[in-house]
């Protein structure tokens, strides 16, 4: 598949650039941001128990660093998390994903306040295909 392919390549960028003896010489990237995704799941059954939790946080971190790829240069996922709570007024288990990611890039890849639709629009089927009907509640770049 060349979109795992060049997950390849950006790992073997992405620590040859973070490598400690490369830092303060990052000539191919210029920029580095905190991309922050919180998001939930609105269904009332998901296709991930707690059980699979440790998976599923891998599975968001290998889905969401691989869709980000069409936006910046390059991606670490730094975190992903689920955390469930169980609603006694709606009687349904609620799931909320956080996404932290270190995005590079040389010049920015869109226009700044179109980041969160660009964002949304990349990584909500991944989300949905793990947890059903998802809400990206909030993206911020910083």
């Amino acid at each position: 598949m060349p979109g795992l392919a060049f997950c390849d390549d950006w790992a073997e960028k992405f620590a040859a650039v973070n490598h400690p003896r490369n830092r303060s010489h990052r000539s191919d990237i210029t920029n580095e941001r905190l991309l922050r995704i919180n998001a939930r799941c609105v269904n009332r059954f998901m296709e991930v128990t707690l059980d699979e939790l440790e998976s599923a946080e891998l599975a968001v971190e290998d889905g969401v660093g691989i869709a980000l790829l069409d936006l910046f240069e390059a991606v670490a996922i730094d975190e992903a998390s689920i955390s469930f709570t169980l609603s006694s007024q709606m009687e349904q288990q609620l799931c909320s994903i956080r996404i932290d990611a270190w995005c590079f890039f040389d010049a920015f890849p869109i226009l700044p306040e179109n980041i969160e639709f660009a964002v949304e629009d990349r990584i909500s089927p991944i989300l949905a295909e793990l947890f059903g009907e998802v809400i990206v509640d909030d993206v911020t770049l910083s």
